[in-house]
């Protein structure tokens, strides 16, 4: 995997920002609900999983993945947050990490000629600092196992 494409694997990882926790929050949600369900809980001859534990775990298990990126991306911002803020704050507003409605291209325009403005930048400027902190994200995905640093 190229550098370009673990930049891009965040990218849309950003993207999705608000989609990736609500699958958590609602598979969190669905694994309570069947280990709390009604019922024994007692196997039953069948080929579906009979075990609510068990169903339970076999729910989280599917959104794994999605929970390690939600670490990884909160563990950078963290790290950005002390190191390089003005970064953590492109990545949160480029990406409308803190909208209920996530990722919108034309908020994205916007928030990119108001960071230019702000800080008296092009936007050819602009552009290479959201590539260096999606390069940051990058390398702790990495480390995370979520990406591979082979090409």
């Amino acid at each position: 995997m190229t550098e370009r494409d673990r930049e891009l694997t965040v990218e849309q990882k950003l993207k999705r920002w608000k989609r990736l926790q609500a699958e958590i929050r609602d598979a969190e949600e669905e694994a309570a609900n069947v280990a709390f369900s009604k019922g024994s809980g007692d196997p039953v001859q069948s080929s579906t999983i009979s075990d609510k534990t068990a169903r339970g775990a076999a729910v989280l298990e599917g959104v794994d993945e999605q929970r390690r990126w939600v670490e990884c991306i909160n563990a950078g911002l963290e790290w950005l947050q002390d190191e390089q803020p003005d970064l953590r704050r492109l990545l949160i507003g480029h990406y409308g990490m803190r909208k209920a409605d996530g990722y919108k291209s034309k908020r994205a325009a916007w928030f990119t000629m108001e960071y230019c403005r702000c800080y008296h930048i092009s936007v050819s400027e602009y552009k290479l600092r959201r590539r260096e902190a999606l390069r940051q994200i990058a390398s702790l995905a990495v480390e995370y196992g979520l990406i591979s640093n082979r090409r």
